[in-house]
């Protein structure tokens, strides 16, 4: 008698272990699907809205524009026209990284570019303007 019935408490325990790692396995599944959900609403590696070229290279820059790509919210890239569209002899640039929207990092990269513009006040020629944003 003790045997059947350590048989059935033992296959009781398998049955409660098994059940509950398959409900753990379940909740690994759906934290793990809700993270790359969020992960799919990154905006790493994207441009977002383009309306001016942006420059490329390893000058400052081309730099920034680098690191807007790369970053993960709301951003913005803004500078002087680029050099082969008005004759120039330089760009200043700013950017405006994860910011809490496109609106506001639009202003803040504006905003960067234009106190750039004051401190080098031959080095450019043109407004500052959002060249990119996402």
């Amino acid at each position: 008698m003790r045997a059947i019935f350590r048989f059935f408490v033992l296959c009781g325990l398998a049955f409660a272990m098994s059940y509950t790692m398959q409900q753990a396995d379940g909740i690994a599944h759906a934290a793990s699907a809700k993270k790359k959900q969020a992960s799919s609403t990154s905006l790493a590696e994207k441009k977002g809205k383009v309306r001016r070229r942006l420059p490329f290279g390893l000058h400052a820059c081309g730099k920034a524009v680098d690191r807007y790509i790369a970053a993960k919210g709301h951003s913005a890239y803004a500078s002087t026209p680029l050099r082969a569209l008005n004759g120039s002899n330089g760009v200043i640039c700013s950017v405006a990284l994860n910011r809490r929207s496109t609106a506001e990092a639009e202003a803040l990269a504006v905003r960067g570019c234009q106190s750039g513009t004051k401190k080098w006040t031959h080095a450019y020629g043109g407004k500052c303007a959002v060249h990119a944003s996402k």
